[in-house]
This record gives C-alpha cells, sequence and structure tokens, in this order.
C-alpha cells in the first residue's frame, strides 16, 4: 500500500517507535515534505527523543505547527474525550488542513478513518513497509526495525512488515 498523500502530521506514537529503532532518518527519506507535527505531540515526547525531534524541526526536516482559529480547536476538544492531546491535535490540524496522518494507536486510526478516509491513514508498520518499496531498506531491515520498536513497547499489529 502506497504512503497517503502530503502532507502528512506525524503523531508522537511514530516518532517514538521510529526514535527507539534508530530509525527517525527513514522518515524523513521516505516521506516527502511536508512532515508537520503538532505542538501537543512535541511536549509528549520525552528526552532524548523530544531533544532529536526537536533539532530535526530546526534543521527543517519536520515543520512545527499549532492548532489555529475556532474550528480546529473545537474538533480537539471533542477528539479529546477519546484520544490524547496528541492524537487529536494532528487529525484536528488534519481534517482542517487537508492533511494525511502517520499514527498507530487503534482508536486514534478508526477516528482517523471516518473523519479523513483511510487512504489517508499511515503508521509505522506503513512507513517501513514503503521504506521498503521505495528501496531504501530491504525486507528483512525492515523487519529488524519492527522488531526494535515491539520490544522497545510498540504494540504492532503485525510482527512482519509482510504479513
Amino acid at each position: 500500500m502506497p504512503l497517503p498523500p502530503n502532507p502528512i502530521g506525524f503523531d508522537a506514537s511514530v516518532l517514538i517507535n521510529f526514535f527507539e529503532a534508530g530509525a527517525m532518518d527513514l522518515i524523513v527519506n521516505v516521506c516527502a515534505p511536508t512532515r508537520s507535527i503538532l505542538l501537543d505531540v512535541l511536549v509528549e515526547l520525552q528526552g532524548p527523543c523530544e531533544q532529536q525531534v526537536t533539532e530535526r524541526i530546526q534543521r527543517g526536516e519536520f515543520t512545527l505547527t499549532e492548532l489555529a482559529g475556532p474550528l480546529e480547536l473545537e474538533r480537539w476538544a471533542r477528539y479529546t474525550r477519546r484520544l490524547d492531546a496528541g492524537e487529536s491535535a494532528t487529525l484536528a490540524a488534519a481534517v482542517s488542513r487537508g492533511w494525511s496522518i502517520a499514527l498507530d494507536d487503534e482508536a486514534a486510526r478508526r477516528l482517523a478513518a471516518q473523519e479523513l478516509g483511510g487512504e489517508r491513514i499511515t503508521g509505522s508498520v506503513g512507513l517501513l513497509r514503503a521504506a521498503v518499496e521505495a528501496r531504501l531498506i530491504t525486507k528483512d531491515e525492515g523487519n529488524l526495525l519492527l522488531k526494535t520498536m515491539i520490544e522497545a513497547g510498540y504494540w504492532s499489529p503485525v510482527v512482519r512488515i509482510d504479513e
């Protein structure tokens, strides 16, 4: 399955998974700009992961943005009844701004599919598969990265990217 169209808003779960696997460059290499991160997502990150994402924002690899206007804030408030603040902010911005979205949480993906349509959603596994299709990594390397993510705490819907 190909990546959804750009721009893409990234949730903390995807950023954390790729950080834990030492593969943040892969997101940048597989996803063309614009790669956006909401301030609500950045504050969910901690320690070295937050530092690395902040450095990448400063280098222009990701664009840091905030919710804007009453419509996005209204959506955010509605979504936070079911999702965390970062997922809610990313989804609110994606709906308002016509973005695609990268997130892993199952409940967030269900709501995003309702709001955006399934073709505008990806996650850690989808990004790994896209990296293999783009020949940035091999299938074995993708499976090893997924295994590393799982060992670091990611609940993956699959244990291999070729499943």
